[in-house]
């Protein structure tokens, strides 16, 4: 169960309670460089505290664990801690510290929004197609950036817009690598379009040859 002065902005997630803090929350700061980001927390005191729990989001709503660090369990000296995220799949999430007791109570103790400074996320869309020209009975391959998990579809079509492929797949935060197989369609030029779900339409064109 979690509690805290934010508490009632995370009711769906675990249900609320109306407990004192069993720690003393001095900071909590965070510094995205390079597609990490760096945390560091700061208690003064703490009471039967087991563990500290981040969690990230990208729309500030839906909350996923990315990491655990053991608490001190009793303490009244200042305790600093640092927490990386490593795996950025966007150019920023909101962060959020939960702290569990000993008995299994959940807090939320902080939450902040910060940048992971990765320009690679910066564009949702199709980064690349590889190779293109397509010589022969090849297949391409799509990259996809995605800043959403995602069901997406991927469609190719002539240039006068008759759909002569369509593939569903389920994107993931990140690059995501997309198949086409053009071994029966003839030398010319087409267009390729990826779209999903909160996501927008990103079109490219991609000649085959003989």
């Amino acid at each position: 169960m979690l509690s805290g002065p934010n508490a009632e902005d995370y009711s769906l997630d675990f249900g609320v309670s109306a407990a004192i803090l069993p720690i003393v929350l001095k900071s909590f700061d965070g510094n995205g460089n390079d597609c990490k980001v760096a945390l560091t927390w700061v208690t003064s005191i703490e009471k039967d505290n087991k563990q500290f729990i981040v969690e990230r989001s990208l729309d500030g709503s839906k909350f996923v664990p990315v990491g655990t660090l053991a608490g001190k369990r009793n303490s009244s000296e200042e305790t600093t801690y640092s927490f990386t995220d490593a795996n950025i799949a966007a150019n920023g999430y909101y962060y959020r510290l939960i702290q569990e007791d000993i008995d299994g109570t959940r807090s939320i103790v902080s939450s902040k929004y910060i940048s992971s400074a990765c320009q690679k996320y910066n564009q949702t869309g199709i980064s690349g197609m590889y190779p293109n020209p397509v010589s022969g009975n090849v297949k391409t391959l799509v990259k996809y950036n995605s800043n959403l998990a995602v069901n997406g579809i991927l469609t190719l079509m002539s240039m006068e817009g008759k759909v002569l492929i369509t593939q569903n797949h389920q994107f993931i935060e990140g690059i995501n690598n997309l198949s086409v197989d053009l071994s029966t369609l003839p030398a010319g030029s087409y267009i390729i379009q990826v779209s999903g779900e909160g996501l927008p339409l990103s079109v490219k064109k991609l000649l085959k040859t003989e």
